[in-house]
């Protein structure tokens, strides 16, 4: 009787520990890492020549370039991202009054400016204040554009004093 009661002993020792063992968490792991980076988009223009067309003193109905007064701007894409150019153009103004542009002259204080990329074998030409225009397709990192201006003076004005025109380039993703 005592193999028998140590036998039962054990095998009730036996079943309670395989069914604690069962319903124990497994506690074996097995980790890795996945490493990650990321580089902020970075949209930057510089524009590399002095910023000033000085095209001086024109008739009326009259025209002149950038490049008639050697003063081609240039602009270059210093982000880190392939850009696109746009650009747009004011009014003239001064003290002594407003040309506002448009498509054509030929009105009093009504005058015209263009804008090329190409040296000026393809002009592109503003309809209004304040609106960007395309300047350019896809401008690769460091690449550099030419950007050439032409006006075209009113036939027509209200006063004679000198005026400033702004011109804004912008970069954006193309």
């Amino acid at each position: 009787m005592k193999n028998k009661s140590k036998s039962l002993v054990v095998h009730l020792v036996a079943s309670i520990l395989s069914a604690i063992l069962i319903c124990l968490p497994v506690l074996a792991t097995d980790t890795n890492s996945i490493g990650a980076t990321v580089t902020p988009q970075s949209i930057s223009i510089v524009v590399t020549s002095n910023g000033v067309v000085p095209y001086g003193t024109v008739s009326l109905s009259g025209s002149q370039t950038s490049m008639g007064v050697s003063a081609t701007q240039s602009a270059v894409n210093n982000g880190n991202i392939t850009e696109k150019f746009n650009i747009k153009t004011s009014n003239a103004t001064s003290s002594g009054g407003t040309w506002t542009v448009n498509s054509a002259t030929g009105t009093e204080d009504i005058y015209t400016h263009d804008f090329s990329t190409t040296t000026g074998s393809i002009w592109m030409r503003w309809t209004g204040p304040d609106t960007y225009a395309a300047a350019t397709g896809s401008i690769p990192v460091n690449a550099t554009t030419t950007i050439d201006l032409r006006i075209g003076v009113p036939s027509s004005v209200s006063e004679y004093s000198a005026k400033t025109i702004s011109v804004t380039i912008q970069a954006t993703t193309p």
